[in-house]
């Protein structure tokens, strides 16, 4: 008896640690060097309000292949890439929960994004075609999720007002990845 007392103690644990991951809030993305966007940290809370860092970065920094990134924490790893190598409007994330694929809604406009998993197609989008400081994503029933530079034109450190809880990290960090990819300089 004391077995089973023990181990369904031990299944507790494990499927509170595990579901609590889906629960992530979205705080606030930065470039971890004033000189080079191809390093970032992205901080989050978890819903036991553990704080999360997840460093998202180019697959092969030293070899400055813009095509390919990462995006990794103690949980979860995301693979970025360039579904096509000469066309920088579709993108495909994969991660742990499956394939996410990001297609700007018009070619060669990279302010509105149609982002689709299994079962689930969102808009990523600018506010202003013009001003490429805040991105946003709404919908009644997933709620919010915003992104914005500290300082207007300064893409090295940006806020997030995450109210979207039902919504995969994975598919927020694919967001994350996409405003950062068309605001950032290839330096």
């Amino acid at each position: 008896m004391i077995y089973h007392s023990r181990l369904l103690l031990i299944f507790y644990i494990l499927v509170a640690r595990f579901s609590t991951h889906a629960q992530t809030t979205f705080l606030e993305v930065s470039s971890n060097w004033s000189d080079s966007f191809k390093e970032w940290t992205i901080y989050s809370v978890d819903s036991l309000d553990y704080e999360i860092e997840t460093y998202m970065g180019l697959k092969n920094p030293d070899r400055a292949n813009w095509s390919e990134w990462i995006a990794e924490s103690d949980d979860t790893y995301t693979q970025i890439r360039k579904k096509w190598p000469n066309r920088d409007d579709v993108w495909e994330c994969r991660g742990y929960t499956g394939l996410i694929t990001a297609q700007a809604k018009w070619r060669n406009d990279p302010t509105i994004w149609v982002i689709t998993t299994d079962d689930l197609t969102i808009t990523w989008r600018t506010e202003y075609k013009n001003d490429l400081n805040y991105w946003y994503f709404e919908d009644e029933e997933l709620g919010y999720f915003t992104l914005q530079t500290f300082y207007a034109g300064n893409p090295q450190n940006w806020a997030i007002d995450d109210k979207a809880p039902s919504l995969n990290d994975e598919v927020k960090q694919c967001m994350i990845f996409l405003a950062l990819n068309v605001t950032s300089p290839r330096i």
